[in-house]
């Protein structure tokens, strides 16, 4: 009987994880994750990456990505320096997974894809004057979180320049607070609501850096049904 070869991306015994692992992915779950994202993830380790997967539910979405990022940023997980954010409700292709470490490794340290909200009425991410899906990768005034590549050096930078609290040390949720959940008014006076993933974006550009879309990069988003960028061009233009 043939031995069965050993599954890419399962760490191998007798050797350290960090030399083995090109990227870490971090998922919240506060609920369960869908399981179109649990197929994208199984469809991933078929690839060429080797990679762990984190997966935390810490009392809401806020606390748990300031945990993992600051898990990253303290090396828990080993010396792997890119960590990919995906929300456990996208669906995503491993070559779409490719780009985004393209990007990290050509020197863009906080960098996403679009998608829609689960209404598809809309993208998630936010641009004054709109988004152009041109295959380009360009700043963007704030980069929802649900599919995005960072590096460790970012998050250290920004532990170092903007003067973080260590929250609830040596605690099980011992964090920086990287992205808060913030009021803010708008330069026209309105009032509004900012999520910690668009508050993460404005402390990137604090300590001189930028966020990047990818519009190469376009992941589906798990609601009632699976929605697309696709979507959204429909209704924009049952709207003209």
């Amino acid at each position: 009987m043939k031995e069965a070869k050993q599954a890419k991306g399962v760490i191998r015994e007798h050797v350290a994880p960090e030399a083995l692992l090109d990227f870490f992915i971090a998922t919240c779950a506060q609920e369960n994750i869908d399981i179109n994202t649990c197929i994208c993830i199984q469809n991933l380790w078929l690839t060429k990456h080797n990679f762990l997967w984190l997966i935390r539910g810490a009392g809401g979405n806020t606390r748990t990505k300031n945990l993992l990022l600051t898990e990253f940023a303290k090396q828990a997980w080993g010396n792997s320096p890119y960590l990919l954010l995906i929300d456990r409700d996208i669906a995503f292709s491993p070559e779409q997974v490719d780009m985004l470490l393209e990007d990290l490794q050509a020197g863009y340290d906080f960098v996403g894809g679009c998608y829609p909200t689960k209404d598809g009425t809309q993208l998630t991410s936010h641009l004054e004057g709109g988004i152009l899906i041109d295959g380009t990768v360009k700043p963007i005034q704030w980069l929802a979180s649900g599919f995005v590549g960072m590096t460790r050096k970012l998050l250290q930078k920004m532990i170092k320049q903007l003067d973080l609290p260590l929250m609830h040390r040596e605690e099980w949720c011992e964090m920086y607070p990287f992205g808060e959940q913030i009021r803010c008014q708008t330069p026209s006076g309105e009032w509004m609501w900012l999520s910690e993933d668009y508050d993460f974006c404005n402390k990137v550009r604090a300590v001189g850096e930028e966020a990047y879309l990818d519009t190469r990069v376009t992941v589906g988003h798990v609601g009632p049904k699976l929605v697309t960028i696709n979507d959204v061009v429909k209704t924009q233009e049952k709207e003209k």
